[in-house]
């Protein structure tokens, strides 16, 4: 399947290993990893490349849309799952999740006025996970 994602990619784009590494890295990681996170991975498994290349090839996914940018507070988030899905944000450590909920199509055709067009729309949850809403039951504000 990445094989004949990659055959998409632009013309500019030149498919090393190192660059293949990368998405394939990418792709089986689905906690929204940042660039350091994907290097740490490639570097674990003996993969000789730097952070700047990740960071750049990363950058050049998503630019191609075979993976997603996630900005916000912190050190930028990569998703390699590129169909359209929405996002909970945990305002308390930065998790990203992926929601298992219906993509609703019938908002990319939404006519908000006369001068806009929509061509698609991105949904993003924020609150606290459960990981941390369970880490603080049992305390009082009061």
């Amino acid at each position: 399947m990445a094989i004949m994602q990659m055959r998409n990619m632009s013309k500019n784009w030149r498919w090393t290993r190192q660059r293949r590494s990368v998405l394939e890295a990418l792709r089986e990681m689905e906690d929204h990893p940042t660039a350091e996170s994907v290097y740490r991975m490639l570097r674990d498994r003996g993969e000789a490349i730097s952070l700047a290349t990740v960071y750049r090839t990363l950058r050049a996914l998503a630019d191609d849309r075979e993976a997603r940018a996630l900005y916000g507070a912190g050190a930028d988030r990569f998703d390699g799952r590129t169909g359209p899905h929405y996002h909970f944000v945990c305002t308390t450590c930065g998790r990203i999740i992926d929601l298992a909920i219906p993509y609703m199509d019938e908002l990319d055709r939404s006519k908000l006025s006369a001068d806009v067009e929509v061509h698609g729309h991105e949904l993003t949850f924020r609150g606290r996970c459960g990981a941390c809403s369970g880490s603080e039951e049992g305390s009082s504000d009061a």
